[in-house]
């Protein structure tokens, strides 16, 4: 019946498209929940007046987006018949920050225990996904100016072999706006907000696969950039330079352990050239 400025907003579409839609349309739940949601709606066109609290759900706007919310729900009387309002409250900034900074801890996690450079590199990509719960993590280097896969992970595994062929070519920043070509030439992390505002070589790549953001964290290594680490996610925002500081940090935190393996690596080979014989020195 009525829609808010800011429900559409979030939502991506007009308020002409949602009215008279129906509100199991929008929300992303089957099965027992969805007949648990359904109830609540019976009940309150029947006249019951009772407020609910449903917590963390998902909504799916426009282009499949996927936004988290909180909705709150409450009998009202509109136009003389028992009606329900539903009160939103977007969620993407509190899960955004829940996301990075369990990524955080968890890579913290890796580095301490991982001392083999490509066996960190996985770790990080299965855990962005598996436990962080981003759509796709791909690690990959740069080589002639092509971003080639490394490693690669996808939460639907039907995924994975595309994934392993996703190569592109990295152009000069005035010519292509991708998080990847960003990151490699600025050596500092590149986000995109929400691909839906910008076409660029990736956009057939996002529409197919409903990715509405992207960040792109280049691991420098003796001043170069060695690898970037990709990440795509299906809410929009859900990457924003009110994060960056996180994602800086993450940063950081895979350059330093980079240096660390090599590091111990180097320690290692001189402590056996010593050891083996004065000659070797």
């Amino acid at each position: 019946m009525y829609t808010n400025k800011t429900f559409n907003e979030f939502l991506g579409y007009d308020q002409s498209e949602l009215l008279g839609v129906s509100f199991y349309n929008l929300i992303d739940v089957s099965g027992e929940n969805l007949e648990i949601i359904k109830n609540i709606a019976k009940r309150r066109t029947q006249g019951e007046v009772f407020s609910i609290e449903l917590k963390e759900y998902v909504l799916i706007g426009k282009n499949k987006i996927k936004v988290p919310v909180s909705i709150f729900a409450y009998t009202i009387e509109h136009e003389r018949k028992p009606s329900g309002l539903v009160v939103v409250f977007n969620k993407t900034k509190e899960k955004a920050y829940e996301k990075l900074f369990f990524a955080l801890s968890q890579i913290n996690q890796l580095i301490i225990r991982q001392n083999d450079e490509e066996k960190l590199l996985k770790s990080v990509c299965d855990v962005l996904v598996d436990k962080v719960d981003y759509a796709f993590c791909i690690v990959g280097r740069v080589e002639n100016k092509i971003f080639k896969p490394f490693f690669t992970r996808a939460q639907n595994k039907d995924n994975e072999e595309e994934l392993k062929s996703f190569m592109f070519e990295i152009k000069a920043q005035n010519k292509c706006k991708c998080s990847a070509s960003k990151a490699f030439y600025s050596k500092k992390v590149s986000y995109i907000s929400n691909v839906v505002d910008l076409k660029n070589c990736m956009s057939d790549f996002f529409e197919r696969h409903n990715i509405s953001s992207t960040c792109a964290i280049p691991v420098v290594k003796k001043l170069k950039v060695a690898y970037i680490i990709l990440i795509f996610d299906v809410i929009p925002n859900i990457f924003d330079g009110e994060y960056l500081h996180l994602l800086n940090e993450i940063q950081q935190d895979l350059i330093f352990a980079l240096k660390k393996i090599e590091d111990e690596k180097f320690f290692w080979l001189t402590n056996t050239a010593v050891n083996e014989g004065f000659e070797l020195v």
